[in-house]
Formats: structure tokens, C-alpha cells, sequence
């Protein structure tokens, strides 16, 4: 549903959600029978996805939340799938930036 290896949420009670700026941008589309993605109709930028497995929850990707870089995880789900390769991230070469970036 999020085209990587990985999607990272915060869980929120979906009254807490609203919009400050452009509402009339927004668009949802049912990827599943029970999960929805809501996102940005004009860049495309996933917002949010329900789940009437999860009533009255959104899973707000974090990248939509100001502050999102102080967030802790409390929990991993969908372990069942993850990628081999995931538990040794920590050890792999890392860098800054891509080459490309100035």
C-alpha cells in the first residue's frame, strides 16, 4: 500500500484529524476491500489511510506531522512480511546524502 518496505504511522482518533489548508485538494481512493488512502490530488503526497477493521482510527503518515522527528515508535506490525534484509539495517553503510544531492 505504500510502494516501499516500510510505511511509518501515528495512530490517531480520527476526530483528531482535520485539515488547515487545502480540503478541496484532497482526494481517497479504496485500496482495499476495508483500507482507504486519502492523499493530495495535485502532488500526489499520501496524507492518511482508515481501515474499517480500526474504526474510529487514522494512520497518519508522518511526514504530514509537524514535529514528526521527535516520535518514538511504540510498536511494529505486519511482521510477519517483513523483508529479510530489514533486522540487518543497522549495520549497513551509510550516507548523508546522495551523491547527486549538493
Amino acid at each position: 500500500m505504500s510502494g516501499s518496505a516500510f510505511s511509518s504511522y501515528a495512530v490517531v482518533p480520527s476526530p483528531a484529524v482535520s485539515f488547515e489548508h487545502g480540503k478541496d485538494k484532497v482526494t481517497r481512493f479504496p485500496v482495499t476491500k476495508n483500507a482507504v488512502k486519502t492523499f493530495c490530488q495535485r502532488c500526489g503526497t499520501p496524507l492518511f489511510n482508515t481501515n474499517e477493521l480500526y474504526p474510529g482510527l487514522t494512520m497518519l503518515y508522518l511526514g504530514v506531522i509537524d514535529g514528526h522527528a521527535s516520535l518514538v515508535p511504540k510498536s511494529n506490525i505486519y511482521c510477519s512480511s517483513k523483508l529479510a534484509w530489514v533486522d540487518e539495517l543497522a549495520t549497513a553503510k551509510t550516507f548523508a546524502h546522495s551523491r547527486n544531492d549538493s
